[in-house]
């Protein structure tokens, strides 16, 4: 993998992790739904201020935290159920992922560079534990961030298809709306919403 990063780049702007402080999304727990009973290990890529890591933990799941921003580490060691959860301080594509019953990818992929989502894709899914399930967001080709230049990652419905072929998609919802971003600025939306499972 190359040493290609969009971090500095995109890096968060100063109060989104106070604003974003305790945010989890309903997808995550629709896909928890699909988790095996014994499950116990899950990735959190992009974890921010660690709401989902939180929600993780107090599964009794042991986390494994992945953000590129040294302030987001700050927020997840104030998190409880410490002794479950273990910090990494990486870009997402130069991370090097071990083995998951759950690997959550929340509005992190978008920012791999272009150029590594399929390789960073391919590694985070061979990492998944037989049964394990993924879930995470994709940016679709409308979204108000994709212009000329850009590289940050956006993909049509193929892609994703192609990305999870040989896993069972349990769920792929296609989303395109104005709204806003952490700090409440206008933005307008296409993103896809993806669960899948290894079989």
């Amino acid at each position: 993998m190359s040493n290609i990063s969009n971090f500095q780049k995109y890096a968060p702007p100063e109060g989104y992790y106070d604003r974003t402080a305790g945010r989890t999304h309903d997808l995550l727990a629709l896909a928890m739904g699909y988790l095996d009973e014994g499950a116990r290990s899950a990735l959190d890529l992009g974890c921010g201020a660690g709401g989902e890591t939180a929600l993780l933990a107090g599964y009794g799941m042991r986390v494994t935290a992945v953000d590129a921003s040294e302030e987001a580490g700050r927020y997840i060691k104030r998190l409880p159920d410490q002794d479950l959860i273990q910090f990494v301080c990486r870009d997402i594509e130069l991370f090097n992922p071990e083995r998951y019953d759950l690997i959550n990818a929340s509005f992190s992929l978008p920012f791999v560079h272009k150029d590594e989502l399929r390789s960073v894709m391919k590694g985070l899914l061979y990492a998944l534990e037989p049964g394990g399930i993924f879930v995470g967001n994709f940016f679709g080709v409308n979204d108000e961030w994709n212009k000329p230049g850009e590289t940050m990652s956006f993909v049509e419905e193929d892609e994703i298809r192609a990305i999870f072929a040989g896993l069972s998609l349990l769920h792929l919802d296609e989303k395109e709306e104005d709204g806003t971003i952490a700090d409440g600025a206008p933005k307008h939306w296409h993103i896809y919403d993806v669960i899948a499972q290894k079989y």
